[in-house]
């Protein structure tokens, strides 16, 4: 999964937008864990509807993994944040 690290914020773009189904799993129990390079942690994702919000999370993305790494994306309608708890 492709994210974006901000501070204490992880953003979230679904490559398949509200069709992507760990996307579809969050809406029902936004409770996750997640592991990477041997560390684990328990987050809470936060679903992005507001175009708005979306939009801001696309433009993080883009300028992080250029239109390149943009292509693989289909769909741009939500987004996702789970705040980091250390």
């Amino acid at each position: 999964m492709w994210f974006v690290l901000e501070g204490r914020k992880l953003y979230l773009l679904p490559v398949t937008g509200s069709e992507t189904q760990w996307y579809r799993n969050v809406l029902k129990t936004p409770d996750v864990r997640i592991r990477a390079d041997g560390a684990e942690a328990a987050l809470t994702v936060t679903p992005l509807l507001e175009k708005s919000d979306v939009s801001s999370i696309i433009e993080k993305f883009r300028t992080r993994y250029g239109d390149t790494g943009m292509k693989y994306y289909s769909k741009l309608d939500v987004a996702a944040v789970c705040e980091l708890d250390r």
